[in-house]
Order: C-alpha cells, then sequence, then structure tokens
C-alpha cells in the first residue's frame, strides 16, 4: 500500500458482509458531523468534540461480534463499573483514532479531509459489501443494525486506510524480529510447540440472517458447488463469495482435535475423506460448502512450521508497544480535555 501527499492513493482493503462487518468495523471510528457540535459532549481533542452518541456509536458496534453481556449475572455496582470502563475505552480509543487521522491527513493530504482516489476507495467497499451481503438493501440493513448509514461507512474506511498507512509508515515498518531472535525462543520454548491433531479443510459460508434469505443462499450455494465441480479453484470462490473471507482467506480452516476424538470431524466436512467436496450443507450460521483437505497426526512442529508463528507473535508484541509509545507522544503534544460526562466515569 502505498499513500503519497501529492500523488495518487492507493489504499488498503477492508472486505466486509454479514458477520464480518461487525468484526472489521469495530476498530473503526466515525468522523464528527456539524450536527454532533450540539449533542453532550465527552471530551475535545485539539478542538475537536467526542460526543456521547459517537461514543454509544462505537460501543455498539466494537461489541458487535462479541458475547452479549448479561447484567443479571452482575451486582448493579459492578455493571455499571462494567459500563462506565467500556465508554471510557470508547473514548480513548476515538481520541486516538482522531490524532491519528489528523496527522495522516497532514501528511498525505495536505491537511485536506480526502480526496478523490480515497473517495473511490470507499466507494469500492461498499460495492464489496453490497455484494457479499447479497444486495445494497440487505447491505443497509445490516448497517442499520449497527447504528450506521452509508456515508457514515465510507468515512470509516477512509479513516481506517490513513490511520493504517500512518502506523505503518511510523511505527510497525520500524519493527522487526530477526531470525537469531525467533530461533533463540524456538530452541528455550520447543515444548510449546507441542500442536493437537488437527483437521484442515476449506469452507465457502453463506450467512442466512433470517427465513427470508433461506431459498436464494442455497441456490447461490447450488450455483458456486457446480463452478467449483466444473473447475473453478475453490480458494478463489471462497474468497470471492465466502461471507467470512476475510477471517478465512481461500476458506481455509485449520482445528485442533484432541486425540480422544479420533474420528471426529467438523460438521461442514464430516464423512469425507481428504480431497473430497462436501454437497451443499445446512450449517448453524447459513450454508456451507467445504473440501477436506488433510488430517495431521499430533506431534512437536518443526522449526520451520513454528518459525512464522514466533515471528509474528514477536512483531505483534514489538509492534504493540511501539504503537502504544508512539501514540502516548500523540496524547501528550495534543489539547485533550476530558469533559464532565467523562471525568464523572471516575476512571481518568
Amino acid at each position: 500500500m502505498v499513500l503519497q501527499p501529492k500523488g495518487a492513493l492507493a489504499v488498503m482493503s477492508i472486505r466486509g458482509a454479514a458477520v464480518i462487518v461487525c468484526m472489521a468495523v469495530a476498530t473503526l471510528c466515525l468522523a464528527a458531523s456539524d450536527e454532533q457540535e450540539d449533542e453532550e459532549a465527552m471530551a475535545r481533542v485539539n478542538g475537536r468534540a467526542i460526543t456521547a452518541d459517537e461514543v454509544e456509536r462505537f460501543m455498539r458496534v466494537s461489541q458487535a461480534g462479541a458475547p452479549p453481556v448479561s447484567p443479571e449475572l452482575m451486582t448493579t455496582a459492578v455493571y455499571e463499573e462494567f459500563q462506565a470502563r467500556r465508554k471510557w475505552e470508547a473514548i480513548e480509543s476515538l481520541i486516538e483514532r482522531h490524532l491519528l487521522c489528523e496527522l495522516a491527513r497532514q501528511e498525505y493530504l495536505d491537511g485536506q479531509a480526502t480526496s478523490q482516489p480515497l473517495d473511490e476507495y470507499a466507494e469500492q467497499e461498499l460495492k464489496k459489501l453490497e455484494e457479499r451481503a447479497g444486495s445494497p438493501a440487505k447491505a443497509r440493513h445490516l448497517l442499520t443494525g449497527l447504528g450506521l448509514n452509508v456515508d457514515q461507512f465510507k468515512q470509516m474506511q477512509i479513516e481506517n486506510a490513513l490511520a493504517t498507512k500512518l502506523l505503518f509508515d511510523k511505527v510497525y515498518s520500524h519493527v522487526h524480529a530477526s531470525p537469531t531472535e525467533v530461533r533463540k525462543y524456538y530452541d528455550e520454548h520447543r515444548e510449546d510447540f507441542r500442536a493437537e491433531r488437527s483437521v484442515v479443510y476449506r469452507q465457502i459460508l453463506f450467512v442466512v440472517v433470517d427465513r427470508e434469505e433461506e431459498l436464494t443462499q442455497r441456490e447461490r450455494a447450488e450455483s458456486v458447488l457446480r463452478r467449483i465441480v466444473q473447475g473453478l479453484d475453490f480458494g478463489a470462490a471462497a474468497d470471492r463469495y465466502s461471507a467470512d473471507s476475510e477471517t478465512y482467506p481461500g476458506g481455509r480452516r485449520e482445528v485442533s482435535v484432541p486425540d480422544y476424538l479420533p474420528g471426529w470431524l467438523p460438521p461442514a466436512v464430516a464423512g469425507l475423506e481428504p480431497g473430497q467436496l462436501s454437497v451443499v450443507r445446512r450449517l448453524a450460521g447459513g450454508f456451507s460448502v467445504a473440501r477436506l483437505e488433510e488430517v495431521k497426526p499430533a506431534r512437536v512442529l518443526p522449526f520451520e512450521e513454528a518459525q512464522p508463528r514466533i515471528k509474528e507473535d514477536i512483531l505483534q508484541r514489538e509492534r504493540t508497544a511501539a504503537r502504544a509509545e508512539y501514540v502516548g507522544k500523540l496524547k501528550k503534544d495534543a489539547a485533550i480535555e476530558y469533559l464532565p460526562p467523562a471525568a464523572a466515569l471516575g476512571l481518568e
């Protein structure tokens, strides 16, 4: 991904549909509108208000894919503290995202809010959402359920691209994990890389939200299955049609299976032999087309297999620390004011 201050912008693609939208938008923020300035402000960052409405919307979106909270299982005091902490974390996240986007616009857009390539990118992301949801109407229904409209969704894609680019340039590109460091970690923690038996398979998921979609989604699944039988690459089909392709590129999944379940296979591929393709199956979340790839026996992973995971773990740890340090400096240099509604949370 390349962003240049006065050139064309090539931005990171963010796919979304059905369940995936819940996860994809959880880390994004919303731009302030003129109307928001009149709402109750929780905080201000460099003069920009973060409103109560914005905070509530952020919490709703960020919790969309998470298990529901059961207030009845908590005391009133514990639940109130839980809610207060969620609000405080949302405020902090919105402050951070605003600072990142503000600096990114200065770095790449000469301070302007957007550019034609970014607008085109946001429109493309909307089209992808509509395709994966099944129709423009279903995509808008999905967004409405998250408290978003189309313009807000587009703005979120733009801000995510800007913030991601800035973090890559200023933080992530400077973090490295040397081969020596990776090998040393493996040698010292070899027993930590003992893998259970695992099942590797590919799946294309067609989500069914309500009964009205049953027939349509089954027909889509049957159509894709016919194309795969006729020669369409399964991985390519999964990337294009599966509702969870963002989480599972190529539809590939690997599930660990304890030794005490020797014959168990995931429902999507139950009864198949490696290399076999399933029929269209109705699962809990919708319809599935799947192919069993292999069943791996329990073993200690060799260094070659463990290396990518170790490297990614080291990089993730270092990136998290570097990001926290970078954002901390931005906050230190920014004019941040926590207004009475935020201060009343008692968590500053």
